[in-house]
């Protein structure tokens, strides 16, 4: 592996004053918009925690192999809602392999532990609201901090992101427009098997749902460019399409196909196409 020698200082300060920037603006719009709604009365500042657990099964139906390998892994998922508008949330988790029904053993251990992710981000405030439909924004800043093995062999130091949603609502259907950027500060240029490493990644889609009492559709598609440590890109697309059965409040189902995988088996959201693969996920869920 090389060892990187250009220095991230300036590329990191600039990434993180960007971020500041877009969460401060956030922030301000929505309280300007609290402001002019509740005009000096003050709102009750309200802390609530949210936890989540869930487990998700993931294979490649596009592996003509015979013996086919599932990914699974156990996750938890924490949320603080503050502030009425503002969340912040933390995932950790466990990912293991099988092939069939056999347990993949590994050099430390059969299970692994995954990467965290930590971020802040907003419940959405209203750019235009009627009884009819309405218009929303969102924006959350993540970033993964490099656990799991796979990502400390290849010289993963972190992984931030920023991204933004405009959703339209009307009645049980919504359309959303996100974007979302994402640098990958290296230890390494080049990975283990001397490929050079993933820089950075800019991706844009589109996704419309339709949300019921009992279940939610959706589909999406996804199109991006990811850019590697010698500055070479490459750029593509996909879709994806998931069906969500809620139990009721606590619990809850989904089963997806993809071909938009991610860098890592669960929750880095960098977002990359692959033409060979066709993902199926099922995942299922309890919040309390």
């Amino acid at each position: 592996m090389i060892k990187k020698n250009a220095s991230v200082k300036q590329t990191t300060l600039l990434f993180t004053a960007m971020i500041l920037v877009l969460f401060a603006s956030s922030v301000a719009f929505s309280s300007f918009e609290n402001s002019t709604a509740v005009g000096v009365e003050d709102k009750e500042a309200k802390l609530v925690l949210v936890n989540s657990f869930g487990y998700r099964i993931t294979t490649d139906t596009a592996d003509n192999n015979s013996q086919k390998v599932f990914n699974q892994g156990l996750a938890y998922s924490g949320t603080l809602f503050f502030l009425d508008q503002y969340y912040a949330i933390a995932n950790i988790g466990a990912a293991y392999h099988t092939v069939d029904a056999t347990l993949i053993e590994q050099d430390n251990g059969s299970i692994q532990l995954s990467d965290m992710l930590i971020g802040v981000g907003t419940k959405g405030f209203h750019l235009y609201k009627s009884q009819r439909d309405s218009v929303s924004a969102f924006a959350k800043i993540f970033n993964v901090l490099p656990l799991s093995e796979r990502s400390r062999n290849e010289g993963y130091r972190s992984i931030p992101s920023i991204s933004g949603d405009l959703a339209y609502q009307q009645g049980p259907w919504g359309f959303v427009i996100s974007a979302e950027q994402a640098y990958v500060f290296n230890e390494f240029d080049t990975n283990v098997q001397g490929l050079y490493n993933l820089q950075s990644a800019v991706s844009g889609g589109m996704t419309l749902r339709y949300s019921h009492r009992y279940f939610r559709l959706q589909y999406s598609y996804r199109a991006g460019v990811r850019t590697y440590m010698d500055n070479n890109r490459l750029g593509g697309s996909g879709n994806s399409f998931s069906v969500t059965g809620i139990i009721n409040q606590n619990f809850w189902a989904s089963v997806s196909t993809t071909n938009v995988n991610y860098l890592d088996e669960q929750f880095i959201d960098v977002w990359f196409y692959n033409p060979f693969e066709r993902i199926y996920n099922l995942r299922m869920g309890v919040t309390f």
